[in-house]
């Protein structure tokens, strides 16, 4: 069963997004599997494709610290099975967003295509934390095990979920999910 494994380290988000910040995320495939790089108007990371179907996918990323802004921007870190090649994704991660009061607010949250994201209720996300999350297919066929633990406080969230969409991709992803970037500061 084909497994992408990705781990933390440091990157620059001008990288990512064309940008002129800098934010931590997850890149390094450890699977032996080819990778590509890719990158979109709102999103760039890695996608793996050559030996579907992709049953697991794992990863590690460290919350990055976002400045408060006078408007709302946001981002996103998360993994993902099935999202290159159709509509149908399953995936999860952190968001880091804005709110309209110019305060910074930072969510784990898990999602499957076309619903919109579950904020999970009660589960703590700073800066700086490093977390890890995994989604799993399970025994059973269609029923895929989600799970976030971050890894600097010990709080660990699991959830069993039915998913239908496609086995061909797995991905880790740095996305802008709104018009504006969250602002991670400069570089230094």
């Amino acid at each position: 069963m084909p497994i992408l494994r990705i781990v933390a380290v440091t990157l620059g988000l001008p990288l990512l997004l064309g940008g002129t910040s800098a934010a931590w995320a997850a890149t390094t495939l450890e699977s032996g599997h080819p990778v590509v790089w890719w990158s979109a108007a709102n999103w760039s990371g890695y996608v793996v494709t050559d030996t579907a179907p992709y049953t697991r996918v794992t990863g590690e990323w460290v919350v990055p610290r976002i400045a408060n802004t006078l408007e709302p921007t946001a981002s996103a870190a998360w993994i993902g099975i099935g999202g290159w090649s159709g509509n149908g994704l399953i995936q999860a991660g952190t968001s880091q967003n804005v709110r309209a009061d110019g305060h910074a607010h930072f969510d784990a949250w898990w999602e499957i295509l076309p619903a919109t994201a579950t904020v999970i209720p009660g589960f703590v996300v700073k800066p700086g934390d490093q977390m890890f999350a995994s989604i799993v297919q399970n025994s059973h066929g269609q029923w895929w095990t989600i799970s976030l633990d971050n890894l600097t406080t010990g709080q660990l969230f699991s959830t069993v979920q039915r998913y239908h969409g496609l086995e061909t991709s797995a991905e880790w992803v740095l996305e802008m999910p709104t018009p504006a970037l969250a602002h991670y500061g400069q570089r230094q």
